[in-house]
C-alpha cells in the first residue's frame, strides 16, 4: 500500500495537470475565436479586469502563449511531483505561494465562497508539498549523519 504522503503527492500531481490542461482548454478556445469576437471577448475580459481596453494594445495571441507557457508549467510540475522530484516540490511550492497573497486580497475585496475554497484548496496542497518536502529533507539529513 502507498503511503499516505505518496497518495498525496499523486492527488497534488493530478490537480496540477488538471490546471494544465484548462490552460491548454484556453489556448485552444482563443484559438477558434475568429478576430471580431476575440476582440470582443478581449474587451470584455479586460472590462472584467477593470482595465480600460482603449488604454491597453490586447492581442489574443499573447493570451494563448501565455497560457500555453501556464500548462507547460503546470504540467512539468505534474510529473515531477508524481516522480517524487525535489525540484518539482520546490517549483509547486513557489508556484502556490504566488497565488495566497492575491487569493487573500481578492477575499478582501469580495468575500464568496468560491474564493475561500479556492484558497482552501490551494493552502492545502502547499501544507502537503511543504510537509513532504520537510519530511524528504529530514530522511536526507538522517542518511548523512548515519542515524537511521
Amino acid at each position: 500500500m502507498m503511503p499516505m504522503h505518496d497518495r498525496g503527492l499523486k492527488m497534488i500531481a493530478l490537480y496540477e495537470a488538471s490546471k494544465g490542461a484548462l490552460a491548454v482548454a484556453v489556448a485552444l478556445a482563443f484559438l477558434t475565436l475568429t478576430d471580431g469576437r476575440l476582440h470582443a471577448f478581449s474587451e470584455s475580459a479586460l472590462r472584467r479586469l477593470h482595465l480600460d481596453p482603449s488604454t491597453l494594445d490586447f492581442d489574443g495571441r499573447l493570451v494563448m502563449c501565455g497560457a500555453i507557457a501556464y500548462a507547460a508549467m503546470h504540467f512539468t510540475v505534474a510529473v515531477g511531483l508524481w516522480k517524487r522530484r525535489a525540484w518539482a516540490e520546490w517549483l509547486a511550492m513557489l508556484s502556490i505561494a504566488t497565488y495566497i497573497p492575491f487569493e487573500f486580497y481578492e477575499m478582501a475585496i469580495r468575500l464568496t465562497a468560491v474564493k475561500v475554497a479556492i484558497t482552501a484548496v490551494n493552502l492545502v496542497v502547499f501544507a502537503v508539498v511543504f510537509r513532504t518536502f520537510r519530511r524528504q529533507r529530514a530522511l536526507a539529513q538522517r542518511g548523512k549523519t548515519g542515524h537511521a
